[in-house]
């Protein structure tokens, strides 16, 4: 990814959806100084920042317990996938979060791609009823691993997750 701040803009301006791009491992702690920079320019929202290893989160069970404790869910979240499901969507009202997941094109690999889609509707949700609040997930890889997943490419990943909306 050539330019951080643009990508860093295009992460703000996309509120409560999927974003999914390509990020070599070296630069992700420039785009997480620009994501900080970004939002201290427009600081209208408070915004909660939460990160996760898809290299953590493979199968459903490693999933659950690796985003329940990341995004701060409570106990119950980890009796399910349904439950889990449920708490990650039935968050406040007024909460503007996101989850930046590194190593994404290994989350949920060893699941059917189902369980990735209901994830993903999950955890990027557009803004919840009168609370105004959202939450952006936002998956992140180096372009090789993305070619090596079940989506082929990060274009096509985000074209699957954009679908999935529909």
């Amino acid at each position: 990814m050539a330019d951080l701040n643009l990508f860093a803009e295009r992460v703000i301006a996309t509120r409560g959806r999927t974003i999914i791009a390509d990020l070599a491992q070296g630069h992700f702690e420039e785009l997480v100084f620009e994501l900080d920079e970004a939002l201290e320019l427009g600081a209208e929202d408070r915004i909660d920042i939460r990160f996760a290893l898809g290299a953590a989160c493979t199968t459903v069970a490693r999933t659950i317990e690796h985003l329940t404790a990341a995004l701060q869910l409570p106990y119950r979240a980890t009796r399910s996938w349904s439950d889990f499901v449920g708490d990650a969507g039935d968050r406040s009202a007024s909460l503007n979060q996101w989850l930046v997941v590194y190593d994404a094109a290994d989350l949920l690999r060893y699941e059917d791609e189902d369980r990735w889609h209901e994830l993903a509707a999950a955890l990027g949700s557009e803004s919840r009823s009168m609370g105004g609040g959202s939450s952006t997930l936002v998956l992140l890889d180096e372009p090789g691993r993305w070619e090596r997943s079940r989506f082929s490419s990060a274009q096509a990943a985000q074209a699957t997750a954009d679908q999935g909306r529909r």
